[in-house]
């Protein structure tokens, strides 16, 4: 596969909607392809902070505007009939400020593994990200990201009554596959990570700390718990307690 048709799959590659087999091809040649890695991680970041930036609720009040134009000397104040489209222009242009500063921050480094699975779990939770496959099923899950991903997930024991799963999609952390599950917990969403740790170089360090077999810390206000299994990083994240998180871990196991 060369580069010119990676980029023309690059909506169905974000969309999860390629076949495994094609999933394997952008992958192969993406490791071996610098260009195009780089092109699809910022077009990946590019999506992320366009959507946050437009779904933000921008401000309608005309008090907005006159503000703005009070600030200028001799300036006539526009009724609220002429002030429609100076607003709709006005929050335009804060998005595209937003977004400009987002990129700038993102580009200028590469997200960490925490960022990115806290970002993941809170588009979530704000309705903004749509599950591949919903299902209460594990095992019709496992066989979803077996057939996307090449990796087994497994439920080897039962974790606590009060969770559930929902159902699961492939996502992409710093343009690494990852099988991204998620669980409710009573009314919380508790969403787990599923990635090859051969590909955590492309993470930088992150802050989690070592307790026994498992990784814990917080981020942006959320438990993280994360351990390896096999070749693989399993990590969990959700507004619970890090015990939790833990049993639902050692509720998973991966081939």
């Amino acid at each position: 596969m060369n580069c010119e048709t990676v980029y023309s799959h690059v909506e169905d590659y974000f969309d999860s909607n390629v076949s495994p087999e094609q999933m394997r091809a952008i992958s192969d040649h993406l490791d071996s392809c610098a260009p195009c890695r780089n092109r699809l991680m910022a077009e990946e970041r590019f999506r992320a902070a366009l959507r946050k930036s437009l779904l933000k609720p921008q401000p309608t009040d005309d008090a907005v505007w006159h503000r703005a134009l009070e600030s200028l000397p001799s300036q006539r104040l526009p009724s609220r009939s002429t002030s429609i489209r100076r607003q709709f222009l006005l929050a335009a242009a804060v998005a595209v400020l937003a977004v400009g500063g987002l990129l700038y921050q993102k580009f200028m480094r590469a997200s960490s593994l925490l960022d990115l699975i806290t970002a993941d779990y809170h588009e979530y939770v704000r309705g903004e990200m749509d599950l591949s496959l919903q299902s209460s099923e594990f095992a019709e899950v496992s066989r979803f990201f077996e057939s996307q991903l090449g990796v087994r997930i497994d439920q080897c024991s039962a974790p606590d009554e009060r969770c559930r799963l929902v159902g699961g999609r492939t996502c992409y952390l710093n343009h690494v596959p990852t099988a991204l599950l998620v669980f409710h917990q009573e009314s919380e969403p508790v969403s787990v990570f599923v990635l090859p740790t051969s590909e955590l170089h492309r993470f930088p360090r992150s802050s989690l700390i070592r307790e026994g077999a498992f990784w814990k810390g917080t981020a942006s206000g959320l438990a993280v718990c994360g351990r390896p299994v096999g070749d693989q990083l399993v990590c969990a994240v959700g507004d619970t307690n890090p015990e939790s998180l833990e049993q639902l871990l050692e509720s998973i196991c991966v081939n």
